[in-house]
Parts: C-alpha cells; sequence; structure tokens
C-alpha cells in the first residue's frame, strides 16, 4: 500500500465499521477483528492474506485492523 497509515470507516448491513490499515513492515499481512488476531486465507490471485467475514459475524462498532 503505498502509504505507512490509513483509517476509514463504512458501514455494511446496517454496522458501522471502521478499517485501520498500518504498514509495519512486517513481510506478513495480519488481521484483526476487535484487537483479536484472525486466521486468514491466502489469496494468490491478490498475492496476500484475506479475511471473509461472514454477514451473520458483524458487530456494530467493529474495528478491523489490517498490519503488513
Amino acid at each position: 500500500m503505498p502509504c505507512k497509515k490509513a483509517s476509514a470507516k463504512f458501514q455494511i448491513k446496517g454496522k458501522n465499521i471502521t478499517l485501520n490499515y498500518e504498514n509495519k513492515g512486517n513481510g506478513k499481512r495480519e488481521i484483526l477483528v476487535n484487537g483479536i488476531k484472525e486466521a486468514t486465507v491466502f489469496d494468490p490471485i491478490m498475492k496476500t492474506e484475506k479475511l471473509f467475514i461472514k454477514t451473520s459475524k458483524l458487530t456494530d462498532n467493529m474495528v478491523i485492523t489490517v498490519l503488513d
């Protein structure tokens, strides 16, 4: 990503979601949901880790943090 930090707020399926991104130079992407590290899956097309969150798991004021 072309920046060190970014933050955005979205409304998805009626839930307020905050997405934070930070490039820490870790060499591997980690994704945290409300501060808890989640298991990710490697996407060979995007060539990075990704996380799918089911609609039923979305909560209001959820914070998703992506660390690279």
